[in-house]
């Protein structure tokens, strides 16, 4: 099997021998007209089974699953979500006449805007692996223990939302299979059907985006380099967590309420029914962040290489104090026009081109209708450039290279995912 021809055969094909793209949209659309999910809110004091505790943490009464505490640092006083254990977001492979396969899920979450989104095949905290919640297993876990090397493809410890969680990871993985008779609710889809889905607003789950970006070839391992090696080695503000978020709940809200110099969201409690999951309800806090309006990425063509413009952002839940992220974000709650910052790196008259705009949203089982703008630009141009520090213009491979070093965050993963279809 040659696997760089089988990804570049899947990321080109629309229509395959298991479904049409016409079949996939049809059972997109059942899934989300099923009447049977409800989500309430009902406040963090009704939450069954969480609380406020001696420390001030809000937490589940087994220890587990996560806990909400305070972070700080020099500019920082504020909520994070703390989750030790390690979750993994997997997805399966097959290669059938030279195109990879990959099983996705159309799962539901309690947060998602459309109830049911394309997922991993397997997307599961640690807890959820070993049944804290008192329900069955998550579907397909079986396959991925005890794998031997062959069937791994891509793998690595990928950083989450470095504002909302606290040196959190979840173990990204692709492994490759047989082909087997696809489950309820899974289908075998190439990379082009995924793709494709982007036409539909927050159809695409961020953790298979995640996963996904993973996904290369003709792969070229670029090493990370000598000053930014330091940099890394010897960032020294890190943030520190502690005990008590009581201080941020309002009790009229009943919601904790968290805003600092450059963020700002909510942690709201909801109840949640559902059919075909492994637990059929159960009381949660969830995030509630509407101020994150756009995520911008800038491809720069100059001297017939494309390259991306990526920016390093500082944020306490950062295991080495930060990652490299979009060239912007754009928040409704700044005074700063995202857009307008970029144009000013440049010369006033440079032609930045829109070249995509969609709407994609925040994992669902954390974050309550997070809805994100993704927009794609684009400046061809032959002048030699010049950027502040922080910003960083890299070429695909070298940002291969830095996702498996886990220096992406989760906002640039998803927009990485999208480039490598859209500008290609």
């Amino acid at each position: 099997m040659d696997l760089n021809t089988a990804i570049k055969n899947s990321r080109e094909i629309i229509e395959s021998p298991f479904h049409s793209f016409l079949d996939l949209e049809n059972n997109f659309n059942q899934k989300n007209a099923e009447n049977n999910f409800k989500v309430d809110e009902v406040g963090l004091s009704k939450l069954k089974d969480w609380y406020f505790d001696e420390s001030g943490n809000f937490v589940h009464k087994t220890g587990r699953f996560f806990k909400v505490v305070k972070v700080k640092n020099k500019l920082v006083n504020s909520g994070i979500l703390l989750q030790k254990e390690i979750g993994t977001l997997g997805v399966v492979s097959c290669v059938y006449d030279d195109v990879l396969y990959i099983l996705v899920q159309f799962k539901k979450e309690p947060g998602n805007i459309v109830s049911a989104q394309l997922s991993p095949t397997l997307q599961a905290t640690l807890s959820n692996q070993n049944k804290v919640h008192g329900g069955s297993a998550p579907k397909y876990l079986e396959l991925f223990q005890n794998l031997n090397k062959e069937e791994i493809l891509f793998n690595a410890q990928l950083p989450e939302q470095g504002n909302r969680y606290w040196r959190k990871f979840n173990n990204n993985i692709v492994i490759l299979k047989d082909y087997f008779e696809e489950d309820e609710n899974y289908f075998w889809m190439t990379l082009g059907q995924v793709y494709e889905f982007k036409k539909f607003d927050n159809s695409i789950n961020s953790c298979l985006r995640s996963v996904l970006s993973l996904i290369t070839e003709d792969v070229k391992d670029r090493q990370i380099n000598t000053k930014l090696s330091s940099k890394i080695r010897n960032f020294k503000d890190k943030a520190e967590i502690d005990n008590s978020v009581i201080e941020f709940y309002s009790k009229k809200d009943d919601e904790l309420i968290f805003k600092s110099n450059n963020d700002r969201f909510h942690i709201k409690g909801i109840s949640i029914s559902i059919q075909d999951r492994e637990v059929n309800s159960w009381d949660q806090p969830i995030i509630y962040d509407p101020y994150i309006k756009e995520y911008i990425i800038l491809s720069i063509v100059n001297e017939k290489e494309r390259k991306y413009l990526l920016k390093e952002y500082y944020e306490p839940g950062y295991e080495i104090g930060f990652n490299f992220g979009p060239t912007a974000i754009s928040k409704s709650d700044t005074s700063d026009n995202s857009l307008k910052e970029i144009k000013r790196l440049f010369d006033k008259n440079a032609n930045l081109k829109l070249i995509h705009s969609i709407e994609m949203s925040e994992e669902g089982g954390r974050f309550l209708h997070c809805k994100v703008k993704h927009s794609f630009y684009e400046l061809i141009t032959d002048a030699s450039l010049k950027f502040p520090d922080n910003y960083h213009l890299y070429n695909m491979d070298e940002i291969n290279s830095m996702n498996k070093n886990k220096l992406l965050s989760m906002e640039a993963r998803s927009l990485i995912f999208f480039a490598k279809n859209i500008y290609n």
